[in-house]
């Protein structure tokens, strides 16, 4: 029996940033409209790359992707993390300390630059190794034109399944009954370790509110992170949900692109 062909994607690994959510969004909604092409999205702490390999093995795995992208970008919050850790000014934490043992610089400025080369060069790697005919690109973007919201702050936890849903940070935001650009989003596909960055959200960034979102096919994966984040010790500071996504179809509405 001939194999079916795979479904083409883009993907793109970028930082739980929630000045990035707008602009994440709508650059899915375009891809999607433009190309009919949907893309898998992956974030966590700073865009660490290395972080997402299973997940990244899972998207080269269940999709032709022409085209894997990692975009970091200023003012980062878990390069100001590693520059206090670096400087001697955060609390101890093993896996933190071990991220920012891969960095040179030690100030928030440089290591944004550094971190740029360090995920792309992490994700050329990976991406040789497993699909050597998807191209790389990497972006630095500016987010200091997005003020931060002075909203209240909360955390989304998304595990997609392989075949994931076309979710909207719109939709998750409404879910949670606050602004798109007041949530931080963690996205993968359930099979990393995201417990280090997770433990930033209440800790660094002062998030109460923390809810994972899952598919039906991620749904023992998500119970088994949610009582992993309820043994942490920062557990007792938040309000931590369980929610289940329903798999929707991709859109097919346009958004034009300005310019």
């Amino acid at each position: 029996m001939e194999e079916k062909p795979k479904e083409r994607a883009n993907l793109i690994i970028t930082c739980m940033d929630r000045r990035l959510n707008e602009a994440l969004e709508l650059r899915e909604r375009n891809e999607m409209a433009n190309t009919g092409m949907p893309t898998i999205v992956l974030r966590n702490a700073g865009g660490d790359v290395s972080n997402l390999k299973d997940s990244i093995r899972e998207a080269l795995l269940h999709y032709d992707v022409r085209e894997a992208r990692v975009a970091v970008h200023n003012d980062c919050g878990a390069m100001n993390d590693i520059a206090n850790r670096k400087q001697g000014k955060a609390e101890k934490d093993r896996e933190r300390d071990m991220t920012a043992m891969k960095y040179v610089a030690k100030n928030p400025e440089d290591l944004c630059k550094e971190n740029l080369a360090v995920q792309q060069k992490t994700l050329t790697e990976l991406v040789a190794s497993l699909s050597p005919n998807t191209t790389v690109i990497a972006d630095s973007l500016d987010v200091l034109h997005v003020p931060h919201p002075n909203g209240e702050r909360k955390a989304a936890i998304i595990l997609d399944s392989p075949e994931r849903p076309y979710t909207h940070y719109s939709e998750l935001a409404s879910m949670l009954h606050t602004d798109t650009n007041n949530v931080y989003v963690i996205q993968y596909t359930g099979k990393d370790n995201m417990l280090p960055d997770i433990s930033l959200i209440p800790k660094a960034l002062g998030v109460k509110d923390i809810t994972i979102f899952s598919t039906d096919k991620t749904r023992i994966k998500a119970t088994e992170l949610f009582e992993g984040i309820n043994r942490q010790a920062f557990a007792p500071e938040i309000n931590l949900r369980l929610m289940e996504l329903v798999q929707q179809p991709a859109r097919q509405n346009r958004v034009k692109l300005k310019g």
